[in-house]
């Protein structure tokens, strides 16, 4: 589901993380990583955990390093108040989500972004959490859908809520259940329950991606260009 409009391109990169593999290419990107960033990653017990973190860190070193015409390792970031990473001093804005098996940075030269993505088949787990994450609105409109389509468009609205908070930069500090999404044939709208307000004309569409749902969230809109990133060129 997308829209038109006059704005100038936000960028979508991915990758699979099953792609990034070569011992010559982890050590790159391992190379990359900060000691702070080390040591996260060295605390996660699993190993594809610590694999999707090494791959999210070195996308977004890779792809931002184009937009900055800086090397990768050259780039420095900072985190806002609520934890969202920026980069400094400040140029391109952009915005990460990472799955096990999939990892997404959108860029946006010059207004906010956000972006989301969870598997197409993650539908039933979304359902059972939808007393606490969905307005009553949300679960009525559910309900009224066939299966096959309740459980995408369960998908879809969680993805749209996240892009739509990591957009703001607020994270979770924004209550999901206090936002609400209309999803027309033609368009995304969305509207809000106290205590959340928000005048900013945001776009939001969702595309599917290597059997995941990316949901995307920008600023005035504009055109989504998505590039399937080769880590090797990029680092290279």
């Amino acid at each position: 589901m997308s829209t038109a409009s006059s704005e100038s391109p936000v960028d979508l990169w991915f990758v699979r993380t099953e792609d990034v593999f070569r011992p010559s290419l982890l050590r790159a990107c391992t190379a990359l990583l900060t000691p702070e960033e080390e040591a996260k990653r060295s605390a996660f017990v699993f190993e594809k955990h610590r694999h999707e973190y090494l791959v999210t860190r070195a996308l977004a070193r890779a792809v931002l390093a184009r937009y900055a015409r800086k090397t990768p390792s050259a780039l420095d970031f900072i985190r806002n108040e609520y934890g969202r990473p920026e980069l400094t001093p400040p140029g391109a804005r952009f915005n990460l989500t990472n799955t096990t098996k999939l990892v997404v940075c959108a860029v946006a030269a010059d207004r906010e972004v956000g972006v989301d993505a969870e598997p197409v088949d993650r539908g039933d787990r979304i359902l059972d959490l939808a007393d606490t994450v969905f307005t009553v609105g949300e679960r009525a409109r559910l309900a009224a859908l066939p299966m096959a389509q309740r459980l995408r468009r369960a998908v879809e609205l969680w993805t749209l809520k996240e892009a739509y908070i990591k957009a703001r930069g607020m994270g979770m500090s924004l209550p999901v259940e206090n936002i609400e999404l209309h999803v027309d044939a033609d368009a995304i709208r969305l509207s809000f329950h106290a205590p959340v307000s928000d005048s900013t004309p945001w776009v939001l569409e969702t595309r599917e991606i290597e059997g995941h749902l990316v949901a995307t969230c920008i600023e005035r809109g504009g055109p989504v260009r998505t590039h399937h990133a080769n880590l090797d060129e990029l680092l290279g």
